[in-house]
């Protein structure tokens, strides 16, 4: 199989994984032809990349961070619990609490699983996917900077509930209105609060609420504002792969973003993912088919030679690199 952007390129290719809907039922199952009509309805419902069968490419394995159908009954379950804070007011801390452990529990860290691209709806205002993939993308990267299990529950807990202030109102008093919220629950640390309450600082001292500057800033909520801003950029521009977003986020670094945590997120986000075409340094062409872990940008690439089978390490090969996406 090989990652293929949604486009007139695709018409004709047979789906390789299948893609959901929000509400867990399959949408396209693997197999499935890619007409006109199907690109169209899948790039207006947000799904703008997917895997495609690729006979010249089959031993390319995709693996999962977190299981599509675990992400899925997790975003019901965040679903109810938002709707019950939007209504009432209460929120169950609870269910908040076995949400995290569920991921901690089941998070994939094997050298070659990723966050999944292109086999899900993509709702870019949907609260709820953006929050449990935000605290996903937390927990990789707390994960990267070896922290212990109460780290990471605690972190992952803020980075669950950082936009929880959207539920009450728009707009930048959101940080606020969600920090005066959560912390009057007291199953929740002051390092979970403080995610909600300061993810939008940035560590110039441009940010809100308090335009606080890097070293007024607590860590947990340094990295939920990189994850934050990753996965928004990816589920506003479903197009756009993650080392797209990386080199956004890393012209930003030092201005919003802490230099650590950014190149400690790198480590944990697979920048060029399994099945992805590239073009190296030298010209050749090929596909990305194993990771490096801790070293995603350079990663294992079977060139494109017909019957024999060429494989670049290019931790091995350090005079070479990608130079592009052919996708």
């Amino acid at each position: 199989m090989r990652l293929s952007l949604l486009n007139e390129k695709a018409i004709g290719k047979e789906l390789a994984m299948p893609i959901y809907t929000a509400e867990g039922t399959i949408m396209l199952n693997n197999g499935a032809e890619l007409t006109e009509k199907i690109i169209d309805r899948l790039r207006k419902l947000g799904v703008g990349t997917v895997y495609i069968n690729d006979v010249e490419n089959d031993d390319v394995v995709v693996k999962e961070i977190l299981d599509t159908i675990l992400r899925i009954k997790l975003i019901k379950d965040l679903r109810k619990i938002f709707d019950a804070v939007k209504r009432k007011k209460e929120l169950d801390t609870g269910m908040v609490k076995n949400i995290v452990k569920e991921i901690l529990d089941n998070i994939d860290m094997s050298e070659n699983a990723a966050i999944s691209l292109g086999n899900m709806e993509n709702s870019k205002n949907d609260l709820c996917s953006h929050s449990l993939d935000v605290a996903v993308l937390s927990i990789l990267t707390g994960i990267s900077r070896q922290y212990n299990y109460n780290q990471l529950y605690d972190l992952g807990v803020g980075a669950l509930l950082h936009d929880i202030g959207k539920l009450f109102t728009e707009g930048q008093k959101h940080t606020e209105e969600g920090f005066n919220f959560v912390r009057s629950y007291r199953e929740f640390s002051a390092a979970s609060n403080i995610c909600v309450y300061s993810h939008h600082e940035n560590v110039d001292g441009t940010g809100y609420p308090r335009s606080f500057k890097s070293e007024q800033i607590y860590e947990y909520a340094k990295i939920v504002a990189l994850c934050n801003e990753y996965d928004n950029l990816t589920k506003t521009n479903s197009e756009m792969l993650p080392h797209e977003a990386l080199e956004h986020i890393c012209s930003n670094v030092g201005k919003k973003f802490d230099e650590d945590v950014y190149h400690d997120f790198t480590k944990a986000i697979r920048c060029y993912p399994n099945g992805l075409p590239v073009t190296l340094n030298n010209g050749e062409k090929g596909i990305v088919i194993m990771q490096n872990k801790n070293f995603p940008q350079r990663p294992v690439i079977k060139l494109n030679y017909k019957g024999d089978k060429k494989y670049i390490n290019l931790m091995e090969t350090l005079t070479l690199f990608i130079s592009a996406v052919n996708i």
